[in-house]
């Protein structure tokens, strides 16, 4: 035990038969004016001959690309969204967990997955494979993960033991649902001057490009894409991968093992703010602030905490979180005889990765480990006060970390 790794290939795959998304694109935009009052499919039926049929025959492509391209390039210079929001695919991912970090921070698209609380960690996907240093951080880390879920000495939580893997563990059985103007949204956040996307997760979204592609290649194409994102559409997204977060490093105060409140004033006019952090608060001339709360998370729990998509975040670049190195240990582990293990395995892996960033850039974020804080601020609206976050997250079946920032909020609130 511990004394192997596996490697997987990352995937990327449609769901079977996902035809009809070009055909829906561009004749819902048609439906407002239509007299004789036919749904998309009937227009499209009418007029190119689409059944729904799964064979599609080349011909029909051809057809297609040319009654309807050069109008969805139109709609798409307009900025009318609502368009190519109408129909939706499906991919599905194996990826490392950097990968669904990059994936899960936006909106839309939606995701469903296994998940990683309490399913088993097998192997991993790596841009290092041919690195013996790699490899043995990959090794020491496995090992020590299986030591601490086994029944010899005390046995660890899956979801505490796995704070000492790193980011290169494979995810498996990811299921995207996606639109077009979700994938366009992605690729902005890609190609932005301040984005540090590691390798990886560029070439899992150009291969789920790919593969949409081949099946609708009208709509789902690059040069869409681009035409699209030049009208500056879509909304921002707290991108944990970029190069700094002035904003959120303006209100770090040294280290917060407890949740912060705070209002910042805004000059809107400083390129210092990113778009996500003024998301946090609603605009106004008369109060150009933002209020809300600060903490400190580990990766693990910042996966999660991403995801819910009603409360309003902005997060640390993890680049400047790895800078700062701040290690978070569950408390079953704290009082456990693997602690010094789990200390060292941490540093040593934090070393590496500073090692390798300097010879191979943005990859070598795969080394570290799920342990690391990062710094996340948020605002909670009324809804998420009473019915959604605090209430979902305070109850005990909650990931410990954020089970204990949403009673610390609901605690501030409450005595405010």
């Amino acid at each position: 035990m511990g004394n192997y790794i596996n490697f997987s290939d990352l995937k990327v795959e449609t769901d079977p038969e996902n035809y009809g998304t070009t055909e829906i694109n561009a004749y819902t935009a048609k439906i407002s004016h239509d007299k004789r009052g036919r749904s998309a499919l009937e227009i499209a039926a009418d007029e190119l001959g689409f059944n729904g049929r799964a064979d599609i025959d080349e011909q029909y492509q051809e057809e297609l690309g040319e009654k309807v391209g050069d109008f969805l390039e139109k709609l798409a210079r307009a900025g009318h969204t609502s368009t190519f929001y109408q129909s939706n695919e499906g991919l599905n991912y194996q990826v490392p967990r950097h990968t669904t970090m990059f994936l899960c921070q936006f909106d839309y698209p939606k995701y469903l997955q296994q998940s990683q609380r309490y399913t088993k960690a097998e192997d991993f996907i790596s841009k290092f494979e041919g690195n013996k240093d790699v490899k043995e951080i990959y090794k020491r880390a496995h090992g020590l993960y299986n030591n601490m879920i086994s029944y010899e000495g005390t046995k660890i939580r899956k979801e505490d033991a796995r704070y000492i893997l790193p980011l290169g563990t494979a995810a498996k059985h990811i299921h995207q649902n996606l639109n077009f103007v979700s994938l366009a949204n992605i690729y902005r956040e890609i190609e932005k001057e301040e984005s540090r996307i590691p390798s990886i997760s560029k070439k899992a979204v150009d291969e789920g490009l790919k593969a949409l592609n081949h099946e609708e290649p009208v709509v789902f194409n690059k040069k869409l894409i681009d035409i699209y994102n030049e009208n500056g559409k879509g909304y921002t997204v707290t991108n944990m991968f970029s190069e700094t977060n002035e904003a959120i490093e303006q209100l770090i105060n040294g280290e917060m093992n407890k949740v912060l409140s705070f209002c910042a004033d805004v000059n809107f006019q400083s390129n210092e703010y990113k778009e996500c952090f003024l998301n946090l608060s609603n605009y106004g001339q008369m109060n150009p602030s933002v209020t809300g709360f600060l903490t400190s998370m580990s990766l693990s729990a910042w996966h999660q905490f991403m995801r819910n998509d009603a409360v309003k975040q902005s997060v640390q670049s993890i680049y400047d979180a790895a800078d700062k190195g701040e290690i978070i240990v569950p408390e079953s582990i704290a009082e456990s005889e693997y602690l010094e293990e789990f200390e060292k395995l941490f540093d040593d892996s934090m070393n590496l990765y500073s090692k390798l960033r300097e010879d191979e850039g943005d990859d070598a974020i795969e080394l570290v480990p799920h342990a690391l804080g990062i710094d996340v601020a948020f605002s909670i609206d009324y809804f998420n006060f009473k019915r959604g976050f605090i209430a979902d997250r305070k109850h005990g079946g909650a990931q410990w970390e954020i089970r204990e920032i949403a009673k610390q909020v609901d605690q501030k609130i409450r005595h405010h």
